[in-house]
């Protein structure tokens, strides 16, 4: 049946939408249509049960205009959108005033926590500790001395996949300790989280960890610590927001380092992205590939980074790095045969496909040729 309209419901669908988990939870600004898309899916308060919301689509909408008109809900310029936004020109955007908050706080925090002195070595102490990497490149060298002795509570470097960033953070983190600081590790993922540990040899843990510990009892963070935060991309504002109220409030130091131009967040997020634009002359980078020897792989990355598609696949087929069939038969010989022939010379030889179907048939394929060589019975 459909939904009676009510003064209360319609106040409560407005704060579930301006809230955390409303219109603002998996992008900081939206527009028209997809606020009603949104509101569709919106929980509704129905005697003690909480159902969809049910409605006309006129009466959908009027509640659409009733929201955007709302203190909620604030319109923002064009001009004042990056590029990335640029898709919905033409369309009014707007964002919640909740969300604009947890933004500007994240944005005050960083510009309160300049030359705090926080976690600052000295000189002579992080030459030491670079001294005792010699493999490390200029660049690396670099960050550890800006991450080591700006004193900044807050701040962030870009480093590029495949640039050395652990291996820079293994020299930052041994200067840290050498001063008398506890150095810990964090990252959205758990399994980004147990890298950086292993790499820069210091604990590490999912920030959802750290900030399930807001009590300073149980939180161990304080004024002696320093946290870096590995693939920081991927945090959302609102984790952010709360990741620096809690060394605010300890006294601890964060260094955030990912790549902009890698994944994002799965909530609202890019204010990782914007602290980097807003302070380039504080953000320490690492351009340079040392994972990728080959220069068509280096230059295919490079490419696919900046989202030129085309050119990447150029760069790696004219390597003979990626190589075509013309229909499935011709892909399975060609996967088979490489398959087979490393095998035989002793060397790695992992199949590896996303499809179901596709892995099913190679692996009946492989399974027929060990029959046929006598391998298995």
């Amino acid at each position: 049946p459909p939904r009676l309209s009510s003064e209360e419901q319609d106040a409560q669908l407005f704060r579930h939408l301006a809230g955390p988990a409303g219109i603002c939870a998996s992008g900081s600004v939206f527009t028209r249509g997809e606020l009603l898309a949104a509101m569709v899916d919106a929980p509704v308060a129905c005697g003690d049960d909480v159902v969809p919301l049910l409605c006309s689509a006129s009466e959908l909408e009027t509640l659409a205009d009733g929201f955007l008109a709302s203190e909620a809900v604030v319109e923002l310029r064009p001009s004042e959108l990056p590029k990335r936004f640029r898709r919905l020109a033409g369309e009014p955007i707007y964002s919640t005033r909740d969300m604009l908050a947890v933004q500007q706080r994240i944005v005050d925090s960083y510009r309160h926590g300049l030359r705090q002195g926080t976690a600052a070595v000295p000189n002579d102490a992080a030459a030491a500790a670079l001294h005792r990497q010699p493999g490390l490149s200029s660049e690396q060298r670099a960050l550890v001395r800006q991450f080591c002795g700006s004193g900044h509570r807050f701040q962030c470097a870009i480093g590029r996949a495949g640039s050395g960033k652990t291996t820079a953070m293994k020299a930052a983190a041994a200067a840290w300790r050498a001063n008398g600081y506890t150095v810990l590790g964090a990252a959205v993922k758990g399994e980004a989280a147990r890298q950086l540990g292993a790499a820069a040899d210091i604990p590490a843990e999912t920030v959802a960890w750290y900030l399930a510990r807001q009590d300073p009892a149980r939180n161990p963070l304080d004024s002696r610590s320093v946290l870096i935060v590995d693939e920081a991309s991927t945090l959302s504002d609102r984790d952010l927001d709360r990741l620096m109220q809690l060394a605010v409030a300890t006294g601890a130091a964060i260094r955030f380092v990912g790549d902009p131009a890698q994944h994002g967040a799965v909530a609202a997020g890019g204010m990782f992205r914007v602290l980097c634009e807003q302070h380039p002359g504080l953000t320490p980078q690492l351009a340079s590939c040392r994972r990728l020897e080959h220069p068509a792989d280096r230059a295919a990355a490079e490419a696919l980074r900046e989202g030129r598609v085309e050119e990447a696949l150029k760069e790696l087929q004219a390597a003979g790095h990626l190589h075509y069939a013309a229909d499935d038969v011709n892909l399975y010989a060609k996967l088979l045969a490489r398959w087979w022939d490393a095998r035989a010379n002793g060397k790695p030889h992992p199949l590896v496909e996303r499809s179901n179907r596709r892995r099913r048939q190679l692996n009946r394929l492989a399974h027929r040729l060990l029959q046929v060589h006598g391998v298995i019975g």
